[in-house]
């Protein structure tokens, strides 16, 4: 049995997560241990640093990717599930919108900073959370 393409998907983005945290992880082992990373956390973690990612810039882009995501794997032709798809269109829909909300409240605001978007931890955690929404998603509504 070949598995759906949405989990070879899920899998392939979790995977590329993994690799870029052991990649952030051996970068940060050639630091000095003065670093912030060395300071902020461990090895054990490859230096995956909790500070890089408390940042509405992060969480702009997981809104608007985990939407995106979301939404696109509705569009699985082995979903026959209507009422299940509707509800996670609109949940993807609502991720959309409050990505975009952010994004105009920190422009207004003149506190849009993209040196945040450019953080290991932030594609970390893109790749991980639009795995899993994926993966769920079509979990929930191919197999029922």
């Amino acid at each position: 049995m070949v598995p759906e393409p949405a989990i070879i998907i899920a899998i392939l983005l979790f995977l590329l997560g993994c690799v870029l945290l052991l990649h952030h992880g051996w970068a940060h082992s050639q630091d000095p241990a003065t670093s912030h990373a060395k300071q902020e956390s461990c090895a054990c973690v490859c230096y995956f640093q909790l500070k890089d990612i408390d940042h509405c810039e992060t969480w702009i882009v997981i809104c608007l990717s985990n939407g995106i995501s979301i939404i696109a794997s509705t569009a699985n032709p082995a979903i026959h599930a209507e009422p299940s798809k509707t509800v996670f269109i609109a949940a993807g829909a609502m991720m959309v919108v409050l990505g975009l909300m952010m994004i105009c409240l920190l422009a207004l605001t003149f506190k849009l900073d993209a040196q945040h978007v450019k953080n290991h931890e932030t594609w970390i955690l893109f790749l991980w959370t639009n795995s899993a929404s994926i993966a769920m998603i079509n979990t929930f509504l191919v197999n029922g």
